[in-house]
């Protein structure tokens, strides 16, 4: 795999096209895929039931974004009523509950942020004009 990373172009070589946002001929492309191919290997031989990461490899089963298995969940959706409803922290400083459809914007803005940082893959907000409702009903009272 590795030799496959390092000495052939992506046009040549599945492997490196295996993910649409990352350019594996270029040098960080490249880290990134000989992370992510370490990553699988550690999961399938270290993380994984045996029977569970056969099945995986052998095609019976596929688990998705493997090379973050260990790490994080992948995908989410973000509740922002619950969030903004006495307020959230980030792990970096607590943020009130807003009280106009700025804040509530950007609180938006930084729940957002702060799950990116925190996982991977794709995120939803289901609710999202309803969590920002009180916002314009404060602000126009």
């Amino acid at each position: 795999i590795y030799r496959q990373l390092t000495f052939r172009d992506a046009k040549d070589v599945d492997l490196k096209r295996e993910n649409a946002n990352i350019d594996a001929d270029t040098a960080m492309g490249t880290m990134l895929k000989y992370g992510s191919e370490g990553s699988k290997y550690f999961v399938n031989n270290y993380i994984l039931p045996k029977d569970i990461a056969a099945a995986h490899v052998g095609g019976d089963i596929h688990i998705h974004d493997e090379d973050f298995y260990m790490l994080t969940e992948t995908c989410c959706q973000i509740d922002l009523l619950k969030l903004f409803r006495g307020g959230f922290c980030t792990g970096h400083g607590t943020l009130r509950e807003p009280q106009d459809i700025s804040s509530y914007a950007a609180l938006a803005c930084i729940a957002i942020q702060a799950n990116q940082n925190e996982m991977h893959g794709g995120q939803s907000i289901p609710n999202f004009d309803y969590s920002m409702a009180p916002g314009v009903a404060k602000t126009f009272r």
